[in-house]
């Protein structure tokens, strides 16, 4: 059901970015997040959610996940 709470995820100087397929479409289908490999938009992942230093960098990883394997992306820390 849209607009209910399922979890919190506590912050402390760090940011949480999410992206989602069902934002910014225009069919059955198209939405914002593509995949550069098939120049189509990306298939298979519904919404992705990260945690990074900086909220760019979240928002990159979070658009990453979904035409990436996590494990290609790396492990960042912050302190």
């Amino acid at each position: 059901m849209p607009g209910r709470v399922i979890g919190t995820v506590p912050l402390h100087d760090a940011a949480l970015c999410a992206s989602a397929t069902n934002r910014r479409t225009w069919g059955e289908g198209l939405h914002h997040v593509l995949d550069g490999r098939i120049r189509r938009p990306a298939a298979g992942v519904v919404a992705t959610w990260t945690v990074a230093a900086e909220a760019a960098t979240a928002d990159g990883l979070a658009t990453a996940l979904f035409v990436s394997d996590p494990a290609q992306l790396g492990s960042f820390e912050f302190a």
